[in-house]
């Protein structure tokens, strides 16, 4: 079961993007593009590996619920917060826009 606290959705239009911290530092990335949901650990070396796909099926997807995501990933995340934690969020990259 992986643990992750300090949950954020990142503030991106689409694809809807989470990242948080193992409690050992490492960063989770969560990403779901396209209908496939997506989990990956960048441990403190920079190293990445995946440890968690899901095909949910919605070719169309590209927005899910932040308490949707993570009855999703329930089975193999365990979330430490009660809610988002949005400190230290970034603006978005103008250049991501979708106008």
């Amino acid at each position: 079961m992986i643990e992750i606290q300090a949950l954020h959705k990142l503030p991106t239009f689409y694809p809807s993007q989470w990242e948080g911290r193992t409690p050992e530092g490492d960063v989770i990335h969560i990403r779901y593009r396209h209908g496939d949901l997506m989990v990956w650990i960048e441990d403190q070396t920079g190293q990445q590996r995946t440890v968690y796909t899901e095909d949910t099926g919605e070719r169309d997807g590209f927005d899910m619920e932040t308490e949707t995501m993570k009855s999703r990933l329930a089975s193999v995340c365990r979330f430490l917060d009660g809610g988002e934690d949005n400190r230290g969020l970034t603006e978005p990259d103008p250049s991501m826009s979708n106008e």
